[in-house]
């Protein structure tokens, strides 16, 4: 008999418990639609949910126009996704209908999680004051989505894409990072091996390198040239991010040996390819703490040897060698990468003086060219 009622207890506490978890799940919802002042599509989305949704997971929010699909969005590259925590309410903002009628907005449009209730995750408006607007639909809208510190890397990263419907045609533009009102790193599109983010609706990332304490970071997607698109106030986003408290490498002097030991390969011509990085020199300046710096590129393939002692950067003061670094001792070696820059500052200096910057002066890595390794500039 006892044995009976305890097999009925468990049997109840398994069929609790069941229900209890069946709860606890996220609810997405949308609110409302509206137009904010400057005729932008708005949205507010919510988990009304004990569950919080995975920021990082694969998630879409679906714009319908007159019942036919406007814009998509994962809501991974969002830069506001509060709405996926319990509890919690976002407004995201779209972009510019065109005329009027029936606008429909949906939260996991495409079902990829398991919700508390899945017959709340539109919300229909007929939109009416639209009517005659004229906007230009079919133009590229580049933008910066989000930055944030890589979970698993570390790095920061920079997701940056096109959210319009027309396509960039130009590789003639940059991608600028600053760290704390300075600029940190650039990246010319033509250099870069995926360029897709140029393409309508889609996203790429840039993943420069870690970051030290806190920052407040700035990324900036621009052309060299004008183009026409939707909106230009999306090139720049700023977040303050939160970087790995690590004790980075620091710059010292380097003595290059009198005596290099043969090495066979030296004496081999390096091949021209489009497998090998392309090291430059872009310029040496003076930046505004009196500090002598230098502007190094990858114009190349991302080189593989970066935390060797292979790589070096020597520099010359009025036609003498004042000291060497190794790529190793970098703290900033985002140069290493396809595309990738760096600014670095060597030391500090006063008056004017004649400065010649090498990478690579021994010509001990294989690159597409080593004409571009040196640089000469006269800096006060």
């Amino acid at each position: 008999m006892i044995k009976k009622l305890l097999t009925g207890v468990l049997a109840m506490a398994v069929l609790m418990g069941t229900a209890y978890a069946a709860l606890n799940l996220p609810d997405l919802t949308v609110n409302d639609v509206d137009l904010d002042s400057n005729s932008r599509l708005t949205f507010s989305l919510s988990n009304n949910g004990d569950d919080s949704v995975d920021p990082y997971s694969d998630g879409f929010v679906y714009v319908y126009v007159n019942d036919q699909v406007a814009w998509t969005y994962n809501w991974k590259y969002l830069k506001e996704t509060g709405f996926l925590n319990a509890g919690e309410t976002s407004v995201i903002t779209s972009q510019i209908p065109k005329g009027s009628g029936d606008v429909r907005v949906c939260v996991d449009a495409r079902s990829n999680v398991e919700e508390l209730n899945e017959e709340n995750n539109c919300f229909s408006r007929e939109v009416a004051d639209l009517a005659g607007l004229s906007v230009p639909t079919e133009l590229p809208d580049l933008t910066i989505q989000d930055l944030y510190i890589d979970p698993m890397s570390k790095r920061l990263t920079i997701v940056q894409g096109n959210t319009g419907r027309g396509e960039v045609i130009t590789h003639d533009g940059r991608t600028n990072i600053y760290v704390d009102g300075r600029l940190k790193w650039s990246y010319k599109w033509a250099t870069l091996n995926d360029r897709s983010f140029l393409q309508p609706m889609t996203f790429t990332m840039l993943q420069p390198n870690k970051l030290n304490g806190s920052h407040e970071v700035t990324a900036c997607i621009s052309t060299e040239e004008v183009i026409n698109e939707v909106s230009k106030r999306n090139n720049c986003f700023t977040k303050t991010v939160e970087g790995k408290q690590y004790v980075s490498k620091p710059i010292k002097p380097f003595r290059i040996p009198s005596v290099v030991k043969k090495n066979p390969s030296f004496n081999i011509p390096k091949p021209v390819s489009n497998n090998h990085p392309d090291f430059s020199v872009e310029r040496v300046f003076m930046n505004e703490d009196g500090m002598l710096s230098v502007e190094i590129a990858n114009n190349g393939r991302r080189y593989t040897d970066q935390d060797g002692e292979i790589g070096i950067i020597e520099l010359h003061l009025d036609g003498k060698k004042k000291v060497a670094y190794t790529f190793s001792e970098l703290s900033d070696t985002a140069f290493v990468w396809q595309g990738g820059e760096s600014i670095l500052e060597l030391l500090p200096l006063t008056g004017g003086h004649q400065v010649k910057v090498c990478i690579d002066p021994m010509d001990q890595i294989r690159e597409t060219t080593d004409a571009n390794n040196c640089l000469t500039e006269f800096v006060r």
